[in-house]
Parts: C-alpha cells; structure tokens; sequence
C-alpha cells in the first residue's frame, strides 16, 4: 500500500489498524501471494492492493482451495486517494 494511501485512510479514520508489508508485525515484503493470502485469513483482514493482473488468479485459487478472506480492494494507479 503506498503511504499515500495509508495516510489518506488514516485522515478518514484513525482506528483503522492497517499493516503494510515489510513493516514489523507485517509479512515480509517479498512474501508471495499466496502466502499473503493465508496470512491476511488467519488474521481476518482486508487487502487494499494495485496488484489487479495477478491478484485475482491467486484469490480465486485459495477460494478454490477452500480458503477465505474477508475482503479485497483492488484500486488503479489512477485511484484519487489524494483527494480524501
């Protein structure tokens, strides 16, 4: 998540707990994503992503493996979170 993002988000609401990859708590940076889909379902999280060319194959395989996420934002380059 680019910072911009995270701070526009935090401007709107600052309860929300959001993790970025690579930070402490967080997998890592190079972590694939099947591995973050895991982990984004076992600690019942949200992914707010650009990634709209391969993300979607990999949900829809941990979907089909029987897995969950509780949600998916998949936003453009062009998303105006600099507005907020």
């Amino acid at each position: 998540m680019p910072h911009a993002v995270r701070e526009a988000l935090a401007r709107i609401e600052p309860a929300v707990d959001i993790r970025v990859l690579g930070e402490p708590a967080s997998p890592a940076l190079e972590t694939e994503d099947p591995g973050l889909l895991a982990w984004l379902e076992r600690e019942g999280r949200i992914l707010v992503t650009r990634n709209r060319r391969i993300m979607p194959t990999h949900f829809a395989a941990h979907l089909e493996a029987g897995g969950h996420v509780p949600g998916i934002l998949m936003v453009g380059e062009d998303f105006p979170y600099l507005r907020w």
